[in-house]
């Protein structure tokens, strides 16, 4: 028994060379195309004679496979007949009805199978291009962390959960300071590399509960869900400090300033940035490498 699929071959028992399968596969796709193909006499035939010459298999039903309605392949059944009293091998017994329904039935099982397989196939490779479509649609491509366009959407969903149940939620907006200099002195490409130093940075030092974002430029923004102001200040002052006590070559020592804005009830995600965006410009007033807090709104 032997199955021909996509020019490959895997075979059980007596039977020819893979690539005589294989051979045979590819002269029953042109002279037999999607038919069932039997011979009990086969050295006598012209497939016998091209392929099987010196050979003792007598015999071959050959059933096509299908993948969605298309040939897909071969079924491939071998007998292999005794030799008589002059050791010449005789004949196959012929192939019955019995036996070509047999080989169509368990070649439409086959068929089937192959045709899930490839659905399979097609499933996993579809599921992995949408889940890069996805990381394009949500991941900063300098940065490598969640882009603008994501973070203002978890944003919007951190402060629906935080106005239904009253938890707290903050805002920190970060800014890389005298960044124009990094590209000015270093280059385009050593600003990029510092964008993303920065942002491994700052999630090393996070919750597995925030989320840190790029907001553009060289901002970031951090949604630090259930943390109250203070604790959010706290971070700010771990931020701040833990920045200046990195090296980032070739550039060495850079400083962030971070403007820090706490959710009050009825806060819509632009209010709240807003607050976060003030805070941090009193920061880079008040010298940089340091934070602010926003004021509250009555």
């Amino acid at each position: 028994m032997a199955l021909v699929y996509q020019g490959k071959a895997q075979a059980l028992g007596t039977r020819p060379h893979a690539k005589t399968l294989q051979e045979l596969g590819a002269i029953l796709d042109r002279c037999s195309p999607a038919t069932l193909w039997h011979s009990h006499r086969l050295p006598q035939t012209t497939l016998g004679k091209t392929l099987l010459h010196g050979g003792n298999v007598t015999g071959m039903l050959a059933a096509p496979l299908y993948s969605e309605r298309r040939p897909a392949g071969w079924l491939l059944l071998f007998r292999q007949a005794a030799d008589d009293q002059d050791g010449q091998p005789r004949e196959s017994p012929p192939w019955t009805s019995a036996d070509r329904r047999a080989a169509a039935d368990l070649a439409g099982l086959l068929s089937t199978e192959i045709t899930i397989w490839r659905t399979r196939g097609r499933c996993r490779r579809l599921h992995a291009r949408n889940a890069r479509l996805r990381r394009l649609a949500h991941v900063d491509p300098v940065a490598q962390i969640t882009n603008r366009f994501r973070i203002e959407q978890i944003l919007k969903a951190e402060l629906t959960i935080a106005n239904h149940g009253g938890t707290p939620c903050s805002l920190l907006l970060l800014d890389i300071d005298h960044f124009k200099r990094i590209n000015d002195t270093h280059g385009h490409d050593t600003g990029d590399q510092v964008l993303r130093q920065v942002a491994r940075e700052i999630q090393a030092r996070l919750r597995g509960s925030d989320h840190l974002g790029r907001w553009g430029g060289e901002e970031f923004v951090i949604i630090a869900p259930g943390c109250n102001l203070h604790q959010a200040t706290e971070l700010a002052d771990r931020l701040c400090q833990g920045l200046l006590d990195t090296s980032f070559p070739p550039v060495g020592q850079v400083s962030i300033s971070i403007g820090v804005a706490g959710w009050q009830p009825g806060d819509t995600s632009c209010q709240l940035a807003h607050r976060a965006d003030m805070a941090m410009y009193r920061a880079k007033h008040a010298g940089r490498a340091c934070f602010r807090v926003a004021e509250a709104v009555d």
